[in-house]
């Protein structure tokens, strides 16, 4: 702030007036500025006319008023004209958040944010950004920028941090409580409009309207240098070793414990500090899931009341990341909050020979599927041809060859219709208004009551030859509690009304059909040789369908067991080419160092072997001469056994080998470390220890690890190698070579 003498005041405090439109003149200077003076506000800059003197300051321009309405505060820059963020500079790069609860903000390597650090270490301090109009960026040591979302959480893993965007924040200042310490206090406010509050909980929400003095909304903002403790042993350090999931214990009980988190298994959970109103809820949510998506009751979400907290669970979920959220009332008010994950279940391995076994029947099944296809496929189609021989004709004439001298099947006629007694006469609706008409020119056979053929008839124009039938036998009177048989052709609905000439020898005949006022009924007529056809239809269907389900089934069995069959020969390949008969993988680098040993001695004695031994080598061991040749040349020989460190089991050997401790200092070898595959430590608490970071990629698994204090045990130029690790494997690494062709790489 600009006074008439031109000298500056860093910060001015004044109180409001009860018209609420001015305030009067108490602020806090920097220098002996003192008394009472005129001030009004022009541009960015306020300004006193006349030194000494006595007035208001008016409240518009950058004055805002507090929410209380009882304070406005401009707040400018000491020095001179609007330059940037003076008040917030920060000269030594990286800064700590500590809360008003004395805790510091923390970012988690999963991109959570923790309000709940004594000590700043490593993953407590940030990268302050500077930009125009009092704006700044926060960025964690996982290189990851701290962002408001709109829902209220925070979130610390946006690789970018645009203008504008959810992860530029303006900064508001307030005095400390000693004069002249203007910039003690900040307030972060996001581009939704929202303060940063510090929950007593350890948790950050960025979803607060307002931001009195001394509220949780007040942020200290401390230089790196000034942190002069040491680093908490377990909190940030590597291997996670302590996950790198959770932050080091405090003194405070833990409010949510998740007691069993896998996959397929209900997750349960302990609550250590439930809220004590009556409407108080838990809810199970996707880690990224606002708190409004709370699912249905019982599944995603329970009352506290209904449940036991020391023994809460909620039904089975995938593998993925998850939090179990308490809220203290019947609304979305969040008490606690606990992040975790739902460990996928790990497939059990196979037993080679019941593999074996299984893939055995899967190709027997697979051959019994084949032959009910052969026949099943076109006994299919051909009863796809069975429909009807002759469609929508209203008369006709039709030649009969009885072949077998028994009479023939005849004719069946269907009307298009539909079936059902819609006026309550007892008859089907569609029958009382037709007239169907046939006679045949040849002779016909009389049968008994079980088809057999009582006498032979001689010809007779006259009879008549249709006769109803809507279903089977005895069903003639179309009455309604018979249900007719109905079929459909190109999208006729058709209903069967009667047959016509059966029975019937050689001869034609000749079919009519119309309504009583004589108008035309269109036929369609289904012959013998449809009904045979039709007959194929049914067991073809059966045959191909349970062939195609067999089919399908035992190859999905053969490629379910595909890999494990080929890892099964390969560990029996294993066991072969490097351990004999030895079953031991212990045993592997014992009989892999003995054939190398062996390999070595038989080079050294300069033997030659005959054109037929080195032939039938060369077509064991396509690989030998570019290994050994390299081996011979001092050539680097990583090519040929890097593959061998993304397998953990050959690692810890390995690593045994190199006089390097299998895990340690409290942590298992394997892990979800935060580095992935083989490394050790150089210095510091785990310093000698071996680490295998699983859930990584092959690539991970292997990629350059220099600096810091830890390095990959095949890096030898890697200058944080102890020599001794470096000459072990230099001794060691001609045989992990010359496992390539001993023991080829599966591709699988």
């Amino acid at each position: 702030m600009e006074l008439a003498d031109g000298s500056f005041i860093e910060r001015a405090r004044v109180h409001q007036d009860e018209r609420n439109t001015s305030a009067t003149n108490e602020y806090i200077a920097k220098g002996d500025h003192t008394g009472d003076v005129l001030w009004y506000v022009e541009g960015n800059t306020v300004k006193v006319p006349k030194f000494g003197s006595t007035g208001t300051i008016q409240a518009d321009g950058n004055i805002t008023w507090s929410p209380d309405g009882t304070k406005a505060v401009y707040e400018g820059n000491a020095g001179g004209p609007s330059i940037g963020n003076q008040s917030i500079r920060n000269d030594v790069g990286k800064i700590a958040l500590k809360s008003v609860h004395g805790k510091y903000l923390s970012a988690q390597p999963d991109g959570r944010a923790e309000w709940n650090r004594a000590i700043a270490s490593d993953w407590e301090f940030f990268e302050l950004g500077e930009r125009d109009g009092r704006k700044i960026t926060l960025r964690s040591t996982h290189g990851k920028y701290v962002s408001a979302q709109p829902d209220g959480s925070v979130q610390i893993n946006r690789d970018h941090a645009p203008p504008s965007g959810w992860e530029e924040f303006t900064v508001e200042t307030r005095p400390g409580p000693t004069a002249g310490d203007a910039h003690d206090f900040v307030r972060l406010k996001s581009v939704h409009g929202k303060y940063l509050s510090a929950q007593a909980d350890g948790t950050a929400q960025w979803n607060r309207d307002h931001a009195p003095p001394g509220g949780w909304e007040d942020i200290q903002f401390v230089p790196q240098v000034t942190q002069n403790q040491e680093p908490a042993p377990a909190q940030n350090q590597e291997p996670a070793p302590a996950q790198n999931q959770e932050p080091a214990p405090t003194s405070r009980e833990e409010s949510i414990e998740i007691l069993e988190a896998v996959a397929g298994k209900p997750v349960r959970f302990k609550i250590n500090n439930r809220p004590s109103s009556n409407d108080a809820w838990v809810g199970i949510y996707p880690q990224n899931a606002s708190d409004q998506d709370h699912g249905a009751q019982n599944v995603r979400w329970k009352w506290l009341r209904d449940i036991d907290v020391n023994n809460a669970s909620f039904p089975k979920q995938v593998g993925r990341w998850y939090s179990i959220r308490v809220f203290s009332d019947g609304g979305h008010t969040l008490h606690e909050r606990k992040d975790f994950t739902v460990e996928a279940v790990k497939a059990e391995p196979l037993d080679p020979v019941a593999v074996k076994s299984t893939r055995k029947k899967a190709w027997t099944a697979l051959a019994i599927g084949l032959l009910l296809l052969a026949p099943g496929i076109p006994l299919f189609i051909m009863g796809l041809g069975g429909g009807f021989q002759y469609g929508a004709v209203s008369s006709g004439t039709f030649e009969i060859l009885d072949e077998d001298g028994q009479g023939d099947y005849g004719f069946e006629i269907f009307i298009e219709g539909e079936a059902g007694d819609f006026d309550g006469d007892g008859f089907h609706d569609y029958c009382e208004n037709v007239v169907i008409s046939a006679n045949h020119t040849g002779g016909w056979f009389t049968t008994g009551p079980h088809g057999e053929i009582v006498a032979e008839n001689p010809s007779d124009e006259s009879r008549e030859v249709f006769y109803k039938e809507i279903t089977g036998e005895g069903s003639g009177d179309c009455v309604s509690h018979h249900n007719p048989e109905q079929a459909s052709h190109n999208g006729v609905q058709l209903v069967k009304i009667g047959r016509a000439c059966k029975d019937c020898m050689n001869g034609t005949t000749t079919i009519t059909a119309q309504n009583q006022e004589g108008g035309e009924i269109l036929m369609w007529i289904r012959t013998e040789e449809n009904q045979e056809k039709l007959g194929m239809l049914i067991p073809g269907a059966i045959m191909m369908g349970i062939g195609a389900l067999t089919v399908i089934g035992s190859l999905g069995i053969l490629a379910k067991t595909r890999h494990s069959h080929g890892r099964s020969q390969a560990t029996s390949a294993d066991s072969s080419n490097i351990s004999g008969t030895s079953s031991n993988p212990e045993n592997w680098f014992t009989e892999l160092s003995k054939q190398s040993k062996e390999i070595e001695d038989k080079i050294a004695s300069g033997e030659k072997l005959s054109n037929h031994d080195r032939v039938m080598e060369e077509m064991k061991f396509p690989d030998k001469v570019k290994v050994e040749f390299d081996i011979k040349q001092g050539s680097p020989l990583w090519k040929w056994c890097s593959h061998l460190f993304n397998d953990p089991a050959k690692s810890a050997i390995i690593a045994r080998e190199l006089g390097l401790q299998v895990g340690g200092a409290g942590y298992d070898f394997e892990g979800k470390w935060k580095d992935k595959g083989l490394f050790a430590y150089h210095t510091g608490k785990y310093a000698g220890c071996a680490y295998f970071g699983i859930g990584g990629t092959p690539d991970e698994e292997l990629e350059q690890k220099g600096g810091g204090d830890k390095y990959r045990p095949w890096e030898v130029k890697d200058p944080n190698m102890p020599n001794d690790v470096r000459e072990a494997w230099r001794k060691i690494e001609p045989a992990l070579a010359r496992s390539y062709y001993l023991h080829p790489p599966n591709d699988n």
